[in-house]
C-alpha cells in the first residue's frame, strides 16, 4: 500500500512540474496557436503573450499584457489595425528569423519584417521586450526587438 502511495505521489509531482514549467520562446516549426497556450516571460513571469479579445468583441488580437493585472492590461498589440475574425490565428518563426501572424484562412495579417542570419528564436523577456536573437552563441548579431 506504500508502494502505490509513493507512486501516486511521484505522478503528481512529475505532472506538476510539467504544468508549471511554462514556455517563454518561439522556434522555427513550432507555431503558437489562438487557444492553445501562451508565452509567459522568462523570469518572474511578468507578462504573458497570446492572442486575446478585446470586451464586447470576437475580434482577436495578437499581444502582449501583465500577467496578474486585473482587468486584463494589454501593452503591446501586432495586429492592432487587421484583427483576426476567427479563433484560429496562428504565429510562426520562420528559418529567416520573421515572426509571421495568420489568420484561419491562412492570410497573412503582420510580420515582424526582421530577419536573424542562424537559428533564430524569439523570446518573451521578463521586461516585457518581445526579441529576436540566435541560438548560436557565436553569432555576432544583436537581438532585435519587436517593440
Amino acid at each position: 500500500m506504500a508502494g502505490l502511495a509513493l507512486v501516486a505521489c511521484a505522478f503528481i509531482l512529475c505532472f506538476s512540474i510539467t504544468c508549471c514549467n511554462a514556455k517563454d520562446t518561439i522556434n522555427p516549426g513550432q507555431p503558437l496557436r489562438d487557444g492553445d497556450t501562451t508565452l509567459v516571460s522568462a523570469g518572474r513571469g511578468r507578462f504573458e503573450l497570446g492572442f486575446f479579445s478585446s470586451v464586447n468583441s470576437r475580434n482577436r488580437y495578437l499581444g502582449i499584457w501583465y500577467t496578474n493585472i486585473t482587468p486584463q492590461t494589454v501593452v503591446w498589440v501586432a495586429n492592432r489595425e487587421t484583427p483576426i475574425q476567427d479563433t484560429l490565428g496562428v504565429v510562426n518563426l520562420t528559418s529567416q528569423g520573421n515572426l509571421t501572424l495568420f489568420d484561419g484562412n491562412q492570410t497573412l495579417v503582420w510580420s515582424s519584417n526582421s530577419s536573424s542570419p542562424q537559428s533564430p528564436v524569439v523570446q518573451l523577456l521578463d521586461s516585457g521586450n518581445l526579441v529576436l536573437d540566435s541560438l548560436q552563441k557565436n553569432d555576432t548579431a544583436a537581438a532585435d526587438n519587436f517593440l
